[in-house]
């Protein structure tokens, strides 16, 4: 067991000497470059806006709603019990329609959002491919992997200009 240690510690430490170069690493945050390029802020900024003026719709819808559910049961003692019964029936349905219309509409404004930050992303990699063929850098690390760091590797900031350009 030690005899394949020792080899090991041998073949790393001989495989350097004749290793010219040491490999070119740098690593880049992701989540910085999405949250403040001029891009990933618009994305972000539209759909927080869309989500404000679903909201609003909502709670008007909402409050129409409760105001038929008021209306409906206010007259309870002078409509027919049968008559009643079908207008709770039918209200119960407009509720169950508005909570699906709503789940809908939030479920187009998320996948919205995801398609423009997927897009946004492949942007990215693109922008990285040229950055890194350029710069001649052998590996490019998340942010999140890498446990110590010297700040001169992190080339978050130069990529985020290059989005910011395109």
């Amino acid at each position: 067991m030690s005899l394949v240690r020792v080899l090991i510690i041998l073949f790393l430490s001989t495989s350097s000497v004749y290793s010219n170069e040491s490999p070119s690493i740098r690593y880049i945050d992701f989540d910085f470059l999405f949250n403040n390029s001029s891009i990933g802020k618009k994305i972000t900024d539209n759909s927080n806006k869309e989500k404000e003026k679903l909201i609003k719709k909502s709670k008007k819808n909402e409050s129409d709603l409760k105001k038929r559910k008021d209306d409906i049961l206010a007259k309870k003692n002078i409509l027919d019990p049968k008559e009643f019964d079908e207008l709770v029936i039918q209200h119960q349905k407009n509720v169950e329609k508005f909570q699906v219309d709503v789940n809908n509409s939030l479920k187009e404004v998320n996948k919205k959002f995801i398609d423009q930050s997927r897009d946004l992303k492949k942007k990215i990699d693109t922008i990285l491919l040229k950055y890194v063929s350029d710069n001649k850098i052998d590996i490019v690390l998340k942010k999140e992997a890498a446990v110590i760091s010297n700040s001169n590797f992190d080339i978050t900031k130069e990529i985020l200009k290059i989005v910011n350009k395109n």
